[in-house]
């Protein structure tokens, strides 16, 4: 129905792998090239270079390497070990010994992953490891069936900022204000996993999951 097509979900263009997939008439691309382009306008620390986290994250990355002057670098390949084994990911030492880097991701759900990454970058010889998220923190449940995260497993909800540092042992660690991602995804969408504000049908069942 056309409802259900105008509040989409706004994490449909920052998790989604496939950048010309296209919601509500925007492809996935333009929207996460957005997200990069206002992330680096807030930017205030300094770097040597940007490396995005493969794949959902490139494009941010390099949009947030372009409007900063910042040379992008890929820094992290994928290695498929074998078959049926998870995808992991390979730091390039070559690339990141002694740099100070800007580590663009697309967002930090649990952390786990967020966590992994800036640790292979730092085993890799990276001076300084800048996190920067091209999301706004995730701390309240999809009540739509869109992620299936328990609001207690979102390391938003169970750690402050400089916690989420510590934890990912990074140098510094900043997110996508709601505000920068409102700009960047059709103005229908739905943000209630940043805001925790939910339509009002679902006022009541929010209330119920809580408990």
């Amino acid at each position: 129905s056309d409802k259900t097509e105008t509040k989409a979900c706004a994490l449909e263009y920052v998790y989604y792998s496939r950048p010309d997939s296209i919601h509500n008439g925007l492809t996935v691309h333009e929207v996460r090239k957005k997200c990069g382009y206002y992330l680096a306008k807030e930017e205030d620390v300094k770097a040597d270079i940007v490396v995005g986290v493969p794949d959902s994250a490139l494009s941010a990355a390099a949009s947030f390497a372009r409007t900063l002057n910042v040379p992008y670098e890929t820094g992290l390949i994928k290695q498929q070990r074998m078959q049926g084994m998870r995808v992991r990911l390979n730091a390039i030492s070559s690339v990141v010994k002694g740099k100070s880097v800007y580590l663009v991701d697309d967002s930090v759900v649990k952390g786990f992953t967020s966590r992994r990454i800036c640790q292979l970058l730092k085993e890799a010889g990276a001076k300084e490891v800048h996190l920067r998220i091209a999301s706004p923190m995730l701390k309240y449940p999809c009540l739509y069936g869109a992620d299936s995260t328990a609001q207690k497993d979102l390391a938003a909800y169970n750690y402050e900022l400089d916690e989420m540092e510590q934890l990912f042992q990074v140098d510094s660690l900043r997110f996508l204000s709601v505000e920068d991602f409102k700009k960047c995804v059709p103005e229908t969408s739905c943000l209630a996993c940043c805001t925790g504000e939910y339509p009002e049908d679902l006022q009541d069942y929010k209330d119920e999951v809580k408990e």
